[in-house]
């Protein structure tokens, strides 16, 4: 009997540009032809552009200011967008792994 299966082997190249990234947020909605739009953040505190210090005669120094701003920082490294479909199947991925995920953590 002949054997008529077909195989096809998929090779992923990663760009001069790919980087991991940790995600602790999603920002977006929908584009203006309905697709949806996906920005992904980590949210940190502000980093300070400077700090000043002041030196005692031990050579020990003190913070006496800093120019910084107010609040936190959302900052995102990239923006997906994707077709309802598309979406879909990245639903469908995700549910997947957080499915596996849950059955590997022991229960407490």
């Amino acid at each position: 009997m002949e054997n008529n299966n077909q195989s096809l082997t998929t090779h992923f190249i990663k760009t001069a540009d790919f980087k991991t990234h940790y995600v602790s947020g999603i920002f977006g909605g929908l584009t203006s032809n309905n697709q949806i739009n996906m920005a992904f953040f980590i949210e940190r505190n502000v980093i300070p552009s400077s700090i000043t210090y002041s030196v005692d005669q031990n050579g020990i120094p003190a913070e006496t200011g800093r120019d910084t701003k107010l609040g936190m920082v959302r900052e995102t490294a990239g923006c997906l967008i994707l077709d309802v479909e598309k979406a879909k199947s990245v639903v469908e991925w995700l549910n997947d792994r957080i499915a596996q995920a849950e059955s590997n953590v022991p229960n407490q």
